[in-house]
């Protein structure tokens, strides 16, 4: 039976020269060591994935318990299943960046970097919670033509639950280079402003300059009804219950 194709495999298979493993090419650092060269501060699990039938191998036992799974999963597919739907688009503009930036610093190189960027999976109890991904890719000791990639899932719940979007690329070892990109389009602060309309973040700049309803519409030419319901709209679309925190919430995201 084929493996599940998913979104970010898309992203893998048009960057197949990245996960090529050279015959030519050593590994740099023994499978214990990329090990240690990654951070942890929570509960943790790790996988290793073998690109060349995305099978996986070498998983950590605590995956079980922190994702209600029954038995270890067998492919990558199983793994990208437990992600909170609304973080694949990130999650494959990160992959996106992550492959073009190897290319920029030289894919001879890449065994010798580890990405890593947060996203939110599914828990026992249904829940998602903000996880910390890291991968590093290195060549197997087997004569596998692709690449393979031990890969980390650090939960950050007790930390924060709060994504900053950070992709990043650091050196393993001696290597002290990084490479960083944010991804601005996906914060919380850029989404509202997305969601809210223009005429809903004039409302909201008015509102904080302390307009009532009854000046606004004065000010914008529209209806005391019309402004009611722009600033019903606003709450529901903010998830917020009054102007106090409506006024919070804008200067927190950006908004004004």
């Amino acid at each position: 039976m084929n493996p599940k194709k998913h979104l970010l495999m898309d992203i893998w298979n048009n960057h197949p020269d990245i996960h090529i493993a050279n015959n030519q090419e050593e590994l740099n650092f023994p499978l214990e060591s990329l090990i240690a060269n990654i951070f942890s501060v929570g509960d943790f699990y790790y996988f290793t994935i073998n690109f060349t039938d995305q099978s996986l191998y070498k998983i950590h036992p605590n995956i079980l318990s922190t994702h209600g799974l029954k038995e270890l999963p067998k492919t990558i597919g199983e793994i990208l299943d437990l992600m909170h739907p609304d973080d694949l688009i990130f999650v494959r503009t990160a992959e996106q960046w992550c492959f073009d930036k190897a290319i920029e610093i030289g894919i001879e190189n890449r065994f010798s970097f580890k990405a890593s960027y947060c996203f939110r999976m599914k828990m026992k109890d249904g829940s998602y919670q903000l996880f910390h991904h890291q991968a590093i890719l290195f060549k197997p000791t087997n004569n596998d033509v692709m690449a393979h990639a031990i890969n980390i899932h650090t939960n950050l719940n007790a930390i924060t639950t709060h994504n900053n979007y950070i992709v990043t690329i650091s050196g393993l070892g001696n290597n002290k280079t990084i490479y960083q990109n944010k991804l601005d389009q996906f914060s919380s602060s850029s989404m509202i402003k997305t969601i809210l309309s223009k005429r809903e973040r004039e409302i909201i700049d008015f509102i904080a300059k302390g307009h009532s309803s009854v000046e606004i519409s004065k000010l914008l030419y529209l209806s005391e009804h019309t402004i009611r319901t722009h600033r019903k709209n606003i709450l529901k679309k903010t998830n917020t219950k009054s102007s106090t925190e409506l006024i919070k919430y804008a200067f927190e995201n950006g908004i004004i």
